[in-house]
């Protein structure tokens, strides 16, 4: 593992560069230059890579981690006119210092903020950077979002088109707020969400469920004949209090289903050939003996 020079947090990359690790961060500009710009380079040295693949290969994903901020400010949340690089800023600043360039990164697939406080305000900012044309993983844990916040995110998730996975686990997320999120879900017919995270007891059954049917799921092939099933997505019921995993299996959409159907009562039974040829030879033998 690899440290970032001129951090005042512990941040640690993968020998690829591909996975970011940021723990314990203190809140400077300083400290937001340097993780901005180190994350930007790295996201350049990854579309370097893809430049040498073909159209099928799988784009190189880079993951970023920011865990535990804190902060020593006593200013207000946003103060663009303190340009002192090693003064202390806010949570909300340091994350719209080194969030607002996060549209450009097109090989970002997956952000974790978490162990911070995100405010309703914070979200507010951060989120229009956040959640990106490339960004597929987004998770927000431990992070002290209401359902005020929450409210931040749908609005966004309303509109979104490329996060497949969004976890909101160790938040302060009641039942008002999963609705909010249910609705917006159900408002955008395009999204791709197939996993969201909530911890379950907060927000009840009817909540749960209500999410749940909202989410996208994921085909895969099954058979020879290309017939498709669908996994329903993984949610987070359990009332016991422990984490489930919850999946079920069910036909894809009639259309695909009644062509999948057809292509397996055309196609020959097993043995079918041979059958065939055997017959041929009886007909062959038959006719030699006249």
């Amino acid at each position: 593992m690899t440290a970032p020079h001129n951090y005042t947090s512990t941040c640690v990359t993968s020998p690829d560069g591909l996975i970011i690790t940021c723990n314990t961060i203190t809140a400077t500009r300083k400290t937001a230059n340097a993780i901005a710009g180190y994350i930007m380079k790295k996201n350049n040295e990854a579309a370097d890579k893809d430049k040498f693949k073909k159209d099928y290969e799988t784009k190189t994903n880079l993951h970023v981690t920011l865990n535990n901020i804190t902060s020593n400010s006593n200013t207000k949340p946003i103060i663009r006119s303190n340009t002192n690089v090693n003064s202390n800023i806010s949570i909300q600043e340091f994350l719209r210092t080194v969030t607002q360039n996060f549209k450009g990164l097109r090989n970002l697939y997956e952000l974790e903020i978490s162990n911070c406080e995100l405010n309703a305000e914070t979200l507010r900012i951060i989120l229009p950077y956040l959640l990106t044309d490339y960004l597929n993983v987004l998770k927000l844990e431990n992070a002290s979002i209401t359902d005020d916040g929450v409210k931040e995110i749908a609005d966004v998730l309303a509109t979104n088109t490329s996060l497949t996975e969004l976890s909101l686990k160790k938040n302060n997320i009641g039942k008002n707020g999963a609705e909010v999120l249910a609705a917006a879900l159900a408002k955008n017919k395009n999204h791709k969400i197939t996993s969201l995270v909530l911890d379950t007891l907060q927000i009840g059954k009817n909540a749960s469920n209500a999410i749940q049917k909202q989410l996208k799921t994921i085909p895969t092939v099954s058979n020879k004949y290309g017939a498709i099933k669908r996994v329903n997505p993984r949610t987070n019921i359990n009332w016991s209090g422990v984490s489930a995993q919850l999946t079920s299996q069910e036909n894809i959409l009639p259309a695909t289903a009644t062509a999948i159907a057809t292509a397996a009562t055309t196609a020959p039974a097993a043995g079918g050939r041979r059958r065939t040829r055997a017959k041929k030879h009886r007909h062959f033998k038959r006719t030699m003996r006249r």
